[in-house]
């Protein structure tokens, strides 16, 4: 049959648009198309908040997602009300419901807090709290209940507040308990809730890996299988105690993509922890052990960090690091995320013969809390003569690690070779502190042999940690100098050490 011109123009633009919509079709997400998406599907939370000097938070009419913080930390402003709903309720029961109690400054609890009635309580968006009257929400319940008004089978609903004076040392509560505290005056300022069905992985690095163990050289995974740690450390606990946050910590872990952080505690220095007085000591004590709980809480592997840099040799301090990780390996013998550094950066001559002997007085302190913890030594000039280490290792031990550390513009092919040396001869290494600069810490960023490093890194499956946490004005810190937020950042808010770090992570999942 014959074809007109104009009729094949016309059957030209009918398969070109019935290409462009097939196109589409593919290219979407099949929730547009009113197919439901697992995304849509998946069972979850939302929330809002009423806040003081804000009002409805967040201010742009948006709710809250699964596990994610609502309202501030740091600003002293309380939360006067709350709005809770669940998403994704095609996986429930029906008549299944969120329910949730407050108790308000002049007001008491809203609802009984019995658990029996709790199918009376306020639920499925509705508002618990006051509006305009200023005053506090001090304590929270909330429970999944059934249709016949039961604490809902094989689904918990965790929560976690943060509360005048107390922070986040409640630590997770969930199925009803109270959380804040009543009859202390003291203002609820943050919350996070979830909701996870029994049995269930909740997905985050701890979940999936378990216990860490190290075989040969390699760390690996509760399955047996190679890890690498990459993670994150913080400035000193006394100079940037702001950062040690649940926001900054998820945000590290959903939106940067780390599995540990690092709680770096200076020993001298600046109030540092042995130099300071009792008060401080015990600030310092409690700052590591909020980092511990934080990091837990989001299912994060965690360094606790013993910073020795000015103090130069490990024994000036032995007696002091006995007794601390004494305290901290009894108090996390049941974590299975803990990790210990027990002298970051031996120096001034320090001989590695004298950090042997006071490794060696230490670890057995650890050990006898918990056998399977996972400790790792500095070695001499500033933790950089890994070879040293290799031809005298410590014996009598499992999992121990040795550190190794790096700044790239001025560590180059030589460390990286003394490196891959060391670990061929069986040294296992972490790289428990690095940078993208020089070894100031506030020189050229060089991203070329930073590259080289993780290239190096990634061959011989080292975990590494990258300093620091902080806005410090120098090129090692991650955050803007002039960005004040302590979590949440956007990719812009970063510096150049933090947007190359975010690029990389994200190639290296």
């Amino acid at each position: 049959m014959m074809i007109s011109e104009k009729q094949g123009k016309t059957m030209r633009k009918i398969f070109l648009v019935s290409l462009i919509f097939a196109l589409i079709a593919i290219l979407m997400p099949a929730s547009v198309f009113g197919a439901g998406s697992d995304e849509a599907s998946a069972l979850g939370v939302a929330y809002r908040g009423h806040v003081e000097d804000y009002g409805d938070y967040p201010t742009d009419g948006s709710w809250v997602s699964e596990a994610k913080n609502l309202g501030t930390t740091g600003e002293g402003k309380r939360i006067e009300g709350f709005w809770i709903k669940l998403v994704g309720t095609d996986q429930l029961p029906a008549g299944a419901s969120i329910r949730y109690n407050v108790h308000v400054q002049n007001q008491g609890w809203l609802s009984d807090t019995g658990l029996d009635t709790a199918i009376n309580w306020i639920g499925d968006g509705g508002f618990a709290g006051s509006q305009g009257k200023g005053q506090r929400v001090e304590a929270i319940q909330i429970i999944l209940v059934g249709e016949d008004g039961k604490q809902l089978p094989s689904y918990t609903v965790s929560y976690s507040v943060h509360g005048q004076d107390y922070g986040w040392s409640q630590g997770w509560k969930k199925d009803g308990e109270i959380a804040g505290v009543t009859g202390q005056s003291k203002r609820l300022e943050s919350i996070r809730i979830k909701i996870e069905r029994e049995g269930a992985s909740t997905g985050t690095p701890v979940d999936e890996h378990g216990k860490l163990s190290v075989v040969g050289t390699q760390l690996t995974d509760e399955s047996g299988l190679p890890f690498q740690i990459k993670g994150v450390s913080t400035h000193g606990l006394s100079w940037f105690p702001e950062y040690v946050n649940a926001d900054a910590f998820q945000t590290m872990r959903d939106d940067w993509g780390i599995n540990a952080v690092r709680l770096a505690m200076y020993t001298e220095g600046y109030n540092g922890y042995c130099v300071g007085d009792d008060n401080n000591r015990a600030l310092l004590k409690e700052r590591v052990i909020n980092g511990v709980n934080l990091a837990t809480d989001l299912g994060l592997y965690v360094i606790i960090d013993w910073h020795i840099l000015s103090d130069g040799n490990p024994l000036t301090h032995q007696a002091e690091a006995i007794t601390f990780f004494n305290e901290m390996a009894a108090q996390f013998e049941n974590h299975n995320n803990v990790i210990y550094e027990i002298c970051n950066e031996p120096n001034g001559g320090t001989t590695w013969n004298q950090i042997k002997g006071y490794a060696e007085t230490v670890i057995p302190v650890i050990k006898s809390h918990n056998q399977d913890a996972i400790v790792i030594v500095g070695t001499p000039t500033w933790s950089q003569d890994v070879d040293q280490a290799a031809g005298n290792p410590i014996l009598g031990y499992s999992n121990l690690m040795y550190a190794l550390h790096f700044y790239a513009d001025t560590h180059r092919d030589s460390l990286r070779n003394k490196m891959s040396a060391a670990i061929d001869k069986g040294l296992p290494i972490f790289v428990s502190e690095y940078g993208i600069c020089d070894s100031s810490g506030s020189g050229p960023i060089n991203e070329g042999e930073a590259n080289l490093w993780m290239d190096r890194l990634n061959q011989y499956g080292v975990s590494h940690i990258a300093w620091n946490l902080s806005n410090k004005n120098e090129t090692s810190a991650l955050i803007r100098s002039d960005i004040n937020k302590t979590g949440s950042w956007l990719e812009s808010e970063l510096s150049i050490s933090g947007q190359w770090l975010v690029k990389m992570l994200g190639k290296t999942q």
